[in-house]
């Protein structure tokens, strides 16, 4: 039995890992919320019976395959990148009672079966994922409740309101309870995801909307923990999720967008790798280019850019304006004549924006010895100059009326 407090809002909780345990045959809690997850997401696919041309007999059928093999690739996933703890004793790869298992994993089990079963029921692959991807987003809400009695899927230290107070080596610490921050973020999901389901425009919509908005909130979430699954010095979950979140906020660009040619999203790509490739050049470097006027000093910019505040503060201004943008680009599709000032913003707040979640920090590095000028970076110069555009256009605008 250990004590969980959740100190900012008056909590306190006394928890074991185990719900029922009759001579020594335990079923954990971990396992509870999974199950629980899954019986409550079958019964919710019963209603959609026929949605999308698929049975429900279909769906049991499928289920059976599904389950099991997600299950033990969310295993092989974890197990990859933990191989140095397991290789000294095999056995515990076996052990999945106390957690270790991946959700990218598990979702990659789960569409290479669902696309083996639709090829062999001659049923559309994306209208399958499309039926299955609000209840994936419930199952995975229900289901972080597991790593909560488990104490486990915990950040680094905070004193924010949301605080959990656990003991870590002997050590009380508050720490961010991320477990719960994707248990909300993927219930809000698949609120969305149900809404939408019976409004789909398009087969696959609802799976490029789940990877989108689930890449964008773990990436943040990643953030925060200290039990990630490291590739070297990178953060396995918060890479892959980065990259799907760009690929599918992409083809929903896309797919609202037809009519926007390609070179805009080639100019941005090409702005956000210049970017990146330049502040990776000149870390910790310092170059003379003029002499008393201009120089390139890496600098560690831990400051606001988008307004006051710091950390994850800044963070999520950033991607509110980089969404708000994009949101504002499809709604007005129609009337926007020149869409260069918007790529040139959304491409450079993307460029600060993958500094901070990367880094923790933007790097600036373009020094101008003029008026205390601050330094700045090749992101920064895009959004100015995409600003000065949109200022310059609404300007001509309002002398035409």
């Amino acid at each position: 039995m250990e004590v969980v407090n959740f100190e900012g809002l008056g909590l306190s909780f006394n928890i074991n890992n185990v719900l029922i345990n009759i001579n020594g045959f335990k079923i954990y809690w971990y396992a509870v919320f999974i199950v629980v997850g899954i019986i409550l997401s079958i019964i919710l696919c019963k209603k959609d019976d026929g949605k999308y041309n698929i049975r429900f007999d279909d769906i049991l059928t499928l289920i059976i395959f599904l389950i099991p093999i997600s299950i033990i690739s969310a295993r092989i996933y974890y197990v990859i990148f933990k191989l140095d703890s397991y290789i000294q004793n095999p056995i515990e790869i076996l052990n999945i009672r106390n957690g270790g298992l991946a959700i990218y994993g598990g979702i990659i089990g789960a569409i290479i079966t669902i696309i083996v079963f639709c090829k062999k029921k001659k049923i559309k692959v994306l209208d399958m994922l499309d039926f299955f991807a609000p209840y994936l987003a419930l199952s995975q809400s229900i289901g972080r409740w597991g790593n909560f009695f488990n104490i486990e899927a915990y950040g680094t230290e905070t004193n924010n309101i949301l605080r959990m107070g656990i003991i870590e080596n002997g050590k009380y610490i508050q720490v961010h309870p991320t477990f719960l921050y994707e248990s909300i973020c993927t219930f809000i999901i698949f609120i969305i995801l149900y809404l939408k389901r019976n409004k789909r425009e398009y087969s696959g919509q609802l799976t490029y909307i789940y990877f989108a908005l689930y890449g964008l909130s773990r990436a943040l979430i990643e953030g925060f923990r200290t039990d990630s699954l490291m590739l070297g010095g990178l953060r396995v979950s918060q890479i892959v999720s980065i990259v799907l979140s760009i690929i599918f906020i992409t083809i929903l660009i896309f797919k609202k967008l037809k009519k926007v040619k390609i070179k805009y999203f080639i100019v941005g790509f090409t702005i956000i790798i210049i970017d990146q490739l330049s502040k990776f050049l000149i870390i910790d470097k310092t170059i003379i280019v003029i002499p008393n006027l201009l120089k390139f000093t890496y600098t560690q910019n831990k400051g606001a850019a988008f307004g006051i505040g710091k950390g994850y503060i800044v963070l999520l201004a950033s991607i509110i304006i980089i969404l708000g943008l994009i949101i504002i680009m499809v709604k007005k599709r129609k009337k926007i004549t020149n869409y260069i000032p918007y790529v040139l913003i959304i491409s450079g707040s993307i460029g600060n924006l993958i500094d901070r979640i990367f880094r923790g920090y933007v790097v600036d590095f373009i020094d101008v010895n003029v008026f205390n000028f601050p330094i700045f970076n090749i992101a920064d110069i895009s959004i100015v100059i995409g600003l000065a555009f949109l200022l310059l256009s609404a300007c001509m605008h309002l002398k035409k009326i």
